[in-house]
Parts: structure tokens; sequence; C-alpha cells
């Protein structure tokens, strides 16, 4: 086991074989340079201080008259769009207008000459089984009116088979 050697406070250790640090020589202390604060340095300092707040206001300025002038625009956007809605509103109102059937009508009656289709008559028609002499059974349509429901005047163009079957009908009638 190895024991060191205490030594006394304060003493360099050294090293086996003399081996000691190299001693540095003291460095010249140089005299702290003292700051000289001439009234140049003084009116410079004010200037850029002032200048900085300047700018600073200056921004400040620029950017609530940009924020001021972009609500503007957002207000009048805002009113361009209520009259956009309001003529919508509008053109809705007369699109119902036009579409509507009594208009329509009126301008069927009026400008294009059209007549109103006459009333429409339901007839009450019987259906009579007979039989003949040789053993057929006929079935003969009977209507209970008198007078032929249609006529010349009222008939519409194309109905020439109603008018035949009205005609039939009362026919039948007459032999019964």
């Amino acid at each position: 086991m190895v024991l060191a050697a205490k030594r006394a406070v304060g003493s360099e250790y050294g090293y086996p074989g003399n081996y000691a640090l190299p001693k540095y020589k003291k460095q010249n202390k140089r005299k702290k340079r003292t700051l000289r604060i001439t009234s140049l340095h003084k009116i410079i300092c004010g200037v850029t201080l002032i200048a900085a707040f300047f700018l600073t206001g200056l921004s400040y300025t620029y950017i609530k008259a940009l924020s001021a002038q972009l609500n503007l625009q957002v207000n009048q956007l805002k009113r361009e769009n209520l009259t956009i809605q309001m003529d919508n509103e509008k053109m809705k109102l007369e699109i119902a207008r036009l579409k509507s059937l009594d208009r329509i009508e009126n301008i069927a009656l009026s400008q294009l000459g059209m007549v109103k289709d006459p009333t429409v008559e339901y007839l009450d028609i019987e259906y009579v089984n007979t039989t003949t002499d040789q053993g057929a059974t006929v079935g003969i349509v009977a209507s209970k009116q008198e007078e032929p429901v249609l006529d010349a005047k009222t008939q519409a163009p194309g109905s020439n088979f109603i008018g035949k079957i009205a005609a039939a009908i009362q026919l039948e009638r007459k032999k019964i």
C-alpha cells in the first residue's frame, strides 16, 4: 500500500523529476478607459430616440388608417350585399306574379284569343240487357236526360267521336 505524504498548506505539489509548471510573467494592467460622453453623443442619442418614437407613432397611425379603410370597405360590401338580397327578393316576387295562373288565364283570353273550356256535364247512363228473337243478348245504353247534351256549339274540335256516341244514345232512347 502506498501512502501520500502530507504537505503543508500553500506548498506546491511537485512532480517527480522536477517537472514544474512554467511560470507566467505578470501582464501589465492597462488602465480602464473611461467613456467620455460629449455633447455630440448626447445630441445623436436624443435624435435617434426622437426618430424611433416618431417612426413608432407613424407606423401606429398607418395601421389605424389601414384598419379604418378596411372597415369602410367591409361596410360598403355589406350594404351592397343587402341591396342585392333585396333585389333578389323583388325578382322572386316578380317571378311569382308572372307565373300566377290568373295572369296567364287573362293573357290567354284577352291577347291570344283563347276561349274558356265550357263546363263539363256528366251523363247518367244506364246499361239495359235485352234479348232478341234469335236469343242473342243486346246491350242498350240509355240516358235519363231527354235532350242531347252535346250540340255543334259546345262540341270541342276533334270530338266527332263523342258526338256520334251521343247521337247513338239518343236513337236508342227513342226506340225504347
